[in-house]
């Protein structure tokens, strides 16, 4: 597309402000790059929409990760691990998008009505969750290790604060990491709306660590279903370049916040993020904008 002055307008402000909430909440911003790339920058193909959105989505997380790699909060085994269910499933999702865009357009938007009105039950159940139900900041989890695949885990921080915590990977955990792959490739969107809530309530990791290992998981699960996009001429690299670094900036504010914000500071901020962007998405499927 052609690189006018708003365009730029565009991308100085509103990138910034997304790779800033992408980086605090762990959630990859892609599901307001989509509407913002369709409906303010007038990209008319949906495929280079949701294309360029994840490589941007890649570029964020690269930021977003260098910052929470010096504050020594991602669990590299954790996500190393559902890596391994959720990156093929991203190749898949990029293919099957680029298949069904045209002739299924309607049933995709079926599909984001029933997405995001999960991603909203499920933000209200972390915002109503009774303080000792999920996994405490710092604090072992009441919850036994009874699972086929389970470990203790132990993290210390830049700034000599422990995390420790039991991990219980089961098959629900597996399918839900799948799925997010899957979303990943197929929205544009990261992943992080599945994988937060599942790492944090099923998984039983404290949300700091949460939300650090969530963006290493976009990270790859960006980069593979970029490449993807990449080899189907998907992406407008240009506009994903630009728009991509005002995100840099953002995701390094937004890293910051995050270090600095409580438990249930960040509880109320990723619960209020989910519950927004499902009621965003069900506006803008209603209303048609």
């Amino acid at each position: 597309m052609e690189i006018t002055a708003y365009t730029l307008l565009i991308c100085a402000t509103l990138s910034i402000l997304v790779g800033a909430f992408a980086a605090l909440s762990g959630t990859g911003g892609g599901s307001f790059n989509v509407p913002i790339f369709t409906f303010l920058l007038f990209i008319d193909d949906r495929n280079v929409a949701i294309g360029t959105s994840l490589f941007v989505v890649l570029i964020n997380s690269i930021s977003t990760n260098l910052a929470y790699r010096r504050q020594k909060r991602i669990d590299y085994k954790i996500g190393g691990i559902l890596l391994l269910f959720s990156a093929p499933m991203s190749i898949i999702g990029t293919l099957l998008k680029r298949a069904i865009a045209v002739d299924l357009a309607s049933g995709k938007d079926i599909m984001d009505f029933c997405f995001y009105g999960f991603i909203m039950f499920i933000g209200l159940y972390i915002l109503f969750q009774k303080a000792g139900a999920g996994a405490g900041e710092g604090e072992v989890t009441a919850r036994a290790c009874d699972g086929r695949l389970a470990f203790q885990r132990s993290i210390i921080d830049c700034d000599g604060k422990c995390f420790e915590y039991p991990v219980r990977i089961t098959w629900l955990v597996a399918a839900l990491a799948m799925a997010a792959g899957f979303l990943a490739g197929f929205l544009g969107i990261g992943g992080g709306l599945v994988q937060v809530p599942m790492l944090n309530l099923l998984c039983g990791v404290p949300l700091h660590v949460t939300v650090a290992t969530s963006g290493f998981m976009i990270l790859a699960n960006s980069l593979v279903g970029s490449i993807t996009n990449f080899a189907i001429s998907g992406v407008d690299v240009v506009l994903g370049v630009i728009y991509g670094a005002g995100s840099v900036v953002g995701a390094q504010i937004g890293a910051r916040v995050a270090k600095g914000t409580t438990n249930k500071a960040l509880k109320k901020i990723i619960s209020g993020c989910m519950i927004g962007i499902g009621a965003y998405q069900y506006l803008r499927l209603l209303v048609g904008f």
